[in-house]
């Protein structure tokens, strides 16, 4: 009896750590320095406080560095490093907010990329998921209500799509691709539709 009640404690203790929505606990918003960095950005530029503003921008600036250079899963952005440092310069409040948008866009894209490039390791894959959709979080009061429908649903698609180890080879369900591919493409149409670029 002993051993039947620790083999269920334990297999509880599996189902918990592999399922779905535990994997959306890896992305903490705090984690992530654009994300942590986001509230006092936005209400430096809103109170028209500059030296506040790039104080901010200083804390994430490694990471627009990440996103100006690129990586293996994404093709980088040339200039958005200069988006935002032009807007302080300038004090253009509308601009440093796109800066700010277009940044977390891209860190959607390159995480979203990187679980399609990791998408037979499952943990990566939905770890990187995850993360986008705490960027997706972190900018979700910015959108429309049909922007958030189409994003919410297909971030819930992407990590349908990375599938699920199972529990001793239960429950087990393989990757897709095409199905992370079109979630991923959906997904960046709808936060760059073609009129914004």
């Amino acid at each position: 009896m002993r051993t039947i009640l620790y083999f269920t404690a334990y297999l509880g203790l599996i189902l918990a750590v592999v399922s779905p929505s535990h994997a959306y606990t890896y992305a903490s918003p705090q984690s992530d320095p654009l994300i942590a960095g986001r509230e006092a950005y936005l209400t430096a530029v809103n109170g028209g406080d500059w030296a506040a503003a790039e104080k901010a921008l200083a804390a994430f600036k490694p990471d627009l560095d990440l996103l100006e250079a690129g990586d293996d899963a994404f093709a980088g952005d040339k200039g958005i490093s200069a988006a935002f440092s032009d807007a302080i310069k300038n004090k253009d409040a509308d601009a440093a907010k796109a800066a700010l948008t277009r940044a977390t866009i891209d860190q959607i894209d390159r995480r979203l990329s990187g679980a399609s490039k990791n998408i037979n390791t499952y943990q990566t894959a939905s770890t990187l998921v995850a993360s986008a959709q705490a960027f997706y979080t972190a900018m979700a009061g910015d959108l429309s209500a049909a922007t958030q429908k189409t994003v919410s649903s297909n971030l819930q698609a992407a990590l349908d799509a990375v599938g699920k180890p199972g529990v001793f080879g239960y429950g087990a369900q393989k990757p897709d691709p095409s199905a992370l591919d079109a979630a991923h493409k959906a997904i960046m149409a709808a936060l760059r539709p073609p009129s914004s670029s």
